[in-house]
């Protein structure tokens, strides 16, 4: 019936039932009625009738998240073809790996209304980036005035407003870090890396070092931490700050500041390693 619709006739269906069910792979359960069918099985049909129609237009609602790898990676290759071939795709996707991979440009909707519009990756990472401010606890004036060290100001390349801050990969991430402390004593400062979704990067801290900070007076230090080149590949993440009592054992205070890392690597991963490809007889 939905061949039908699509305005494909008995015969023409028949010669591509073969294909439609290959790669549909629910084996026996196509002979069952649809209503039997689960959510996963009715949208691998669906997508394999649209893989032997190739339309000029093809929108699809989160078609990526059902089935298992074998299948995705099936439906991927089909993507990568279709669009290589002249195709346009309208995606519907929770699935920011998806939305970079296989878009140029991506809208990003929150009750309706428009949050951002652009090139892809711009798009996706200040999606991600909403993602991780939500998930941020809340900061009390209590829990800061109880604190024997506490942080005063985290600055991301001179920018100090809790902004998101943009930093090219290559390019210079400085950190300045301004702590109190109520009994005079130099605390130690904790700098951590962690990707979106809360995954660690890179934290150093400036006991490891042997770092000391400039002393502001009237209890305050001011620490400054610079990575020269940074290696983050593009994505967004989470510049995170803990000052510790000055023997380094416990920690009494969490700032985070959002770090967007733009570009369009297609690189797995954290970082960009060095690397050389050589030929290999």
């Amino acid at each position: 019936m939905a061949a039908a619709l699509h305005g494909l006739s008995a015969r023409e269906l028949a010669e591509r039932m073969a294909q439609i069910e290959a790669f549909a792979d629910i084996g026996d359960y196509l002979d069952e009625p649809v209503k039997h069918y689960s959510s996963g099985m009715v949208v691998r049909l669906g997508f394999a009738l649209v893989s032997r129609l190739r339309p000029d237009l093809l929108i699809t609602d989160e078609v990526l998240a059902v089935g298992d790898e074998s299948f995705q990676k099936k439906c991927i290759h089909w993507l990568d073809d279709y669009l290589g071939s002249g195709g346009s795709l309208l995606l519907v996707s929770h699935s920011m790996y998806h939305v970079q991979k296989l878009c140029q440009r991506a809208l990003w909707l929150q009750h309706g209304r428009v949050q951002a519009l652009g090139e892809v990756h711009d798009v996706s990472q200040r999606y991600l980036a909403w993602h991780e401010r939500r998930q941020r606890p809340e900061r009390t004036a209590d829990s800061i005035a109880l604190s024997d060290y506490g942080i005063d100001a985290v600055a991301l390349n001179g920018e100090p407003n809790d902004v998101p801050v943009t930093v090219a990969m290559g390019d210079t991430l400085d950190v300045e870090v301004r702590l109190r402390s109520n009994d005079a004593r130099a605390p130690v400062v904790l700098i951590g890396l962690v990707r979106a979704d809360g995954t660690p990067v890179y934290g150093v801290s400036s006991e490891m070092d042997g770092a000391s900070p400039v002393a502001l007076g009237d209890g305050r230090f001011a620490y400054r931490l610079q990575f020269p080149a940074l290696s983050l590949l593009p994505g967004s993440y989470q510049v995170r700050v803990h000052p510790l009592d000055p023997e380094g054992l416990r920690l009494f205070d969490t700032i985070e500041r959002q770090l967007i890392v733009p570009g369009s690597a297609r690189e797995f991963g954290l970082v960009r390693l060095a690397h050389t490809w050589t030929a290999h007889d």
